[in-house]
């Protein structure tokens, strides 16, 4: 929906200033996304949901290719939205390009942030029964073994401790 938004809002400066708005919405689920659902799949645990664990060595350092598009993403957006909130007669010209190049930075961020996710839940391990692993369940004796961590295809250099 964000980038649907972002590419209309060049039709029309409240749609630009509302993307502004959805980006920082975006942020928000997105974080709310990887606690509840993405991290599982990238720890293959049901239970565990550390949103800063995906920074360690264990797990490639995944957090970071997986933040660095959201947080870019979420401050182009803010940014071009701002940019297309008031601007001076004599900043319009130049400040309309500079917001749509954001807006296109920050579609850009949060593609890739979907395309991430999509892609660690799809290559997990991980494959849960209806209900499990949601927030708040209680595990189910028998449906979930641990396996060691293989090195991460894109960091090689942080393989699993000994």
């Amino acid at each position: 929906a964000s980038v649907v938004l972002g590419a209309l809002a060049d039709a029309r400066r409240a749609l630009a200033v509302a993307y502004g708005v959805v980006s920082v919405a975006f942020l928000a689920v997105a974080l709310v996304a990887v606690v509840a659902a993405i991290s599982i799949y990238v720890y293959e645990h049901p239970h565990h949901h550390c949103p800063f664990c995906l920074l360690k060595r264990e797990y490639g350092y995944f957090g970071f290719l997986l933040y660095a598009p959201l947080f870019v993403g979420t401050a182009c957006g803010m940014a071009s939205g701002a940019l297309s909130w008031r601007l001076p007669a004599s900043l319009r010209q130049h400040g309309h390009r500079q917001a749509q190049q954001l807006r296109r930075v920050s579609m850009a961020g949060f593609v890739l942030f979907g395309l991430l996710s999509a892609v660690v839940v799809w290559r997990s391990a991980l494959r849960l029964p209806q209900g499990v692993g949601a927030v708040g369940t209680r595990p189910v004796p028998g449906v979930w073994t641990p396996r060691p961590l293989p090195p991460a295809p894109w960091a090689p250099w942080a393989a699993p401790l000994p």
